[in-house]
């Protein structure tokens, strides 16, 4: 896979990895593909500092102290948190050249962030740090489609009906996602307000109601069957207008 998007892309895609991918092997395999890349390293592991002594990250970042401070937002504990960050160049036994880590403290264990791409500037730093923070996002949008849109447990052997399913998924996660701009903001409060009421707060300050975007439209379609402009000669089914919930018997 990676080979593959290497050829296609080759440097326009930065490679974002947890620490389970924080190796010398990993190392080798990202500088034969020529690729750029982000690491997350843990603290324990050794590295080449500029003047050629070895070293663990957690000891090479002790000497650094931050070259920048900025209030960013967490998430989870939902308040702004003083983050530092510094940088410095470092090399690798398996990686012939040049490799920088970026160090973020944001209280606790600080974060150790190895890229190949060149940090010269504060803005570079805090770059790389924003693409791993992006990480997590990438792993949530995977959750929701293993469950809410049914690709865990997929029953579908051939190469040709799998692709075409994958595509089904994701033209659907993209039309879901557009749903959310602000151009449809008094339509899906109403769909919200109607099919999938809630009141507690944390559903309610939700950025990307996702999921709940998807049971109300589930909720809304089996109460109004729509009839789409490309199937003009399609009638309306009896049942329907005696008000009964038809469901189709075959998978579809």
């Amino acid at each position: 896979m990676l080979a593959k998007v290497a050829r296609e892309w080759g440097r326009n895609v930065l490679h974002v990895f947890d620490r389970g991918y924080a190796g010398g092997p990993w190392l080798e395999m990202m500088w034969r593909r020529h690729v750029d890349f982000v690491i997350r390293w843990k603290k324990g592991h050794h590295f080449f500092d500029e003047n050629g002594e070895e070293n663990s990250l957690g000891q090479l970042g002790k000497k650094k102290r931050s070259r920048d401070h900025r209030m960013i937002w967490d998430a989870v504990k939902h308040e702004n948190r003083k983050t530092g960050i510094t940088w410095m160049q470092v090399r690798h036994a398996s990686y012939s050249e040049t490799l920088w880590v970026v160090i973020v403290r944001r209280g606790g264990e600080p974060w150790y962030l190895v890229t190949n791409r060149c940090i010269e500037t504060e803005e570079q730093a805090w770059k790389i740090y924003k693409a791993y923070c992006r990480r997590w996002q990438v792993e949530t949008v995977f959750r929701y489609e293993k469950s809410e849109l049914a690709i865990e447990t997929i029953r579908i052997w051939k190469k040709e009906k799998r692709n075409k399913f994958f595509h089904i998924i994701s033209l659907v996660h993209s039309l879901l996602l557009h749903l959310l701009n602000d151009d449809y903001r008094d339509i899906i409060t109403w769909i919200f307000r109607e099919y999938c009421h809630r009141t507690g707060k944390k559903q309610k300050e939700a950025k990307v109601p996702i999921y709940r975007l998807r049971w109300a439209l589930s909720r809304f379609f089996q109460e109004i069957r729509p009839v789409f402009l490309f199937a003009w000669n399609v009638q309306p089914s009896t049942a329907f207008h005696q008000g009964l919930n038809v469901r189709s018997q075959n998978s579809g």
